[in-house]
């Protein structure tokens, strides 16, 4: 492993963030205007991101070198002016944030309203290829779907990195946490914190 021995090390981190799982969160505490606002809402991003200082119980230095930031944007056929605003958005919520990606899946229009589609597809897609890359040692997971077990049980399985998760105890599969190798469980007072800081 990367981290082990006795002198520090560099644990390279890359951590992947599930769009719709925080802002629902934060929808659910009363912050949703937060979640509309590009710059408060990357500020906040980014110290979610960073939010894991724990992980140096492992004995190295950690370098966070890439942020990534799922989330979904309305299809022009479901509504071309939606699709323009929401990608004029997230444009200017990547350009805010600092060594980060924003990837965005699609909202469908089903007859129980707007589905988001292909974004846990794209987390699972990244987490898996670049640690077989090798592009990261710790995976910081901020997700809640159980839909995700199976993703960190094959990082951790078949690559030998290590899997960290950080989520809202009450809106995550208990299968997922289960899963996590070091977790870190945020209450809704310090998510608010997030933003207050």
């Amino acid at each position: 492993m990367p981290f082990s021995g006795k002198s520090k090390e560099t644990i390279i981190v890359n951590t992947f963030i599930d769009g719709g799982y925080v802002r629902a969160r934060l929808d659910k505490i009363g912050l949703k205007k937060i979640s509309g606002d590009y710059v408060s809402y990357s500020k906040f991003l980014m110290k979610l991101a960073n939010s894991f200082n724990q992980l140096n119980m492992l004995n190295g230095i950690l370098i966070v070198t890439r942020t990534y930031y799922y989330d979904a944007i309305i299809r022009v056929e479901d509504g071309a002016s939606e699709h323009l605003k929401q990608k004029e958005f997230f444009e200017n919520l990547q350009n805010q944030m600092y060594m980060s990606e924003v990837k965005l899946g699609d909202q469908v229009k089903t007859e129980d309203g707007l589905k988001q589609k292909g974004v846990d597809t794209l987390i699972a897609i990244d987490m898996i290829i670049k640690a077989y890359l090798n592009q990261y040692d710790v995976a910081c997971l901020i997700a809640g779907d159980r839909d995700f077990v199976n993703v960190v049980r094959a990082v951790k399985d078949f690559t030998g990195k290590m899997v960290f998760g950080v989520y809202v105890t009450e809106n995550t599969a208990p299968e997922l946490i289960r899963v996590f190798d070091f977790k870190k469980s945020i209450s809704n007072e310090e998510l608010a914190s997030l933003i207050a800081t």
